[in-house]
């Protein structure tokens, strides 16, 4: 996803996303969440750092099992490789600027030591700032505006206020956490591990054995995470998500329906439309005619399998 002053479907930054370069592992986007993406973004993690400051609107999400409700000029911080999800949309489309930035983006031993604590810290998933000064954002806005018109050696000035916001952050956790001590959380590392393979695998045939032994966990135990955590069952997880791949692909490839299908895991095409339909509300068929149209699909809380 180029980075640009058009506003973007979040869910296309969050998903399928370039970052500017390899060198500068980092991405500013002014995005709307429209009413119509709920549901549509599955639960996911990421390694990245995510600030979502709300510009307009009322955000709600679940972040490890937690439901946080992000208002108009409040910022939510997520920490890396936590397991979120947009619930709801719930005044209408929101609008947000969105920072997403690889955790070495500095690599710096310094640096890297210092965040490695709040990384691994299970009782640190997000906090959501609110603050009473507009010059709290200033660094972010100043990036906006850096990777917006690029000026000479423009890399630095971005660098400087990253650390600025950085420093921001680090003085947040250590507020909530000033022991500087934690304790792992087996569950939810547990949980990443499945999660993670099925986003590696998700295009091969996946047993229930596999997910569940990719977290060294039984079968029992598997399906117990991800629903307590996020309310569906491992398999309703995988299939969202390749309902979630295949949608790139409609709107991003020229690919028939049938490849789409046989590269998104779905060895029918019957059983995909059966799928999409259920999720979407519409063919894919009709989805990428929509997309042709006017964007993605319209979504409806799908049911689970």
């Amino acid at each position: 996803m180029n980075q640009s002053n058009k506003k973007s479907s979040l869910s296309d930054a969050v998903y399928d996303y370039e970052y500017l370069s390899e060198d500068l592992p980092i991405i500013a986007v002014d995005g709307i969440i429209e009413q119509s993406e709920t549901c549509y973004m599955c639960s996911h993690f990421r390694e990245d750092f995510i600030w979502v400051r709300i510009m307009k609107g009322t955000v709600e999400m679940e972040i490890e099992g937690s439901r946080v409700r992000v208002k108009e000029g409040d910022c939510l911080f997520l920490n890396s490789n936590r397991i979120r999800e947009l619930v709801d949309v719930p005044d209408g489309p929101a609008e947000c600027r969105l920072l997403i930035v690889k955790p070495d983006l500095i690599s710096n031993p310094f640096i890297q030591h210092r965040l490695e604590r709040m990384i691994h810290d299970p009782s640190f998933s997000s906090t959501i700032i609110s603050p009473s000064n507009p010059l709290f954002f200033a660094d972010m806005d100043a990036i906006f505006e850096l990777l917006r018109h690029k000026p000479q050696e423009y890399e630095f000035a971005v660098l400087s206020h990253y650390l600025s916001q950085l420093r921001q952050i680090l003085r947040i956790y250590r507020h909530t956490n000033p022991n500087d001590t934690f304790s792992q959380n087996t569950d939810i590392a547990s949980l990443r591990e499945m999660m993670a393979y099925i986003g590696e695998h998700y295009s091969e045939q996946l047993t229930l054995d596999q997910i569940a032994e990719s977290g060294k966990v039984s079968r029992s135990k598997c399906t117990r995470l991800f629903r307590t955590y996020i309310q569906k069952s491992p398999i309703h997880h995988l299939h969202s998500f390749r309902l979630q791949k295949s949608v790139f692909l409609l709107n991003n490839t020229d690919l028939s329906i049938s490849e789409i299908a046989y590269k998104c895991g779905f060895n029918q095409q019957s059983y995909y439309n059966r799928l999409f339909m259920r999720q979407f509300g519409m063919t894919p068929k009709e989805a990428r005619e929509q997309h042709t149209r006017k964007g993605s699909p319209s979504t409806h809380s799908s049911q689970e399998e």
